[in-house]
């Protein structure tokens, strides 16, 4: 009997249970994966309003970035040009919100902007977010706000 040359159904489940649990723990969650991307979208929207800001001051002329809620998506473009420098549609979850009051933020040659600039975005969870632009120092902030 001390010659064993099969395994046991016992050990056959305890090995396939084992794998199981493993596999269940390594399949991605989509709504992990989903939250990281919509993250990294606010993350983005707050790096273009900066660089919108930073290439005002160092090219001295004015720069725009305009908000189209209707195609959920901004643009970065300079007053002098027509055509657009970055063109971004929002994808991962966050809409902008329908009624925005801000349609379009002036970075002028000092950094600063033309107005206090806030603008409201909500994801599929209908959690909302305030992105303020400070007029005076052009700070970007984005809070959740529900």
């Amino acid at each position: 009997m001390g010659d064993r040359k099969a395994y046991t159904l016992i050990e056959l489940i305890l090995v396939l249970a084992l794998l199981f649990i493993i596999v269940a723990m390594t399949i991605p969650n989509t709504n992990f994966y989903l939250s990281i991307a919509k993250n990294q979208e606010l993350k983005e929207l707050k790096k273009d309003l900066l660089f919108a800001r930073n290439k005002a001051i160092i090219e001295s002329q004015v720069y725009i970035v305009s908000f189209d809620s209707k195609d959920n998506r901004y643009i970065i473009k300079t007053k002098k040009k027509s055509s657009p420098i970055k063109v971004k549609k929002l994808e991962h979850g966050i809409k902008l919100n329908e009624e925005i009051s801000v349609k379009s933020i002036y970075f002028l040659p000092s950094g600063a902007t033309e107005n206090s600039n806030t603008i409201y975005l909500q994801d599929k969870n209908k959690k909302k977010y305030e992105v303020t632009i400070t007029p005076v120092t052009g700070r970007v902030e984005i809070k959740i706000i529900e």
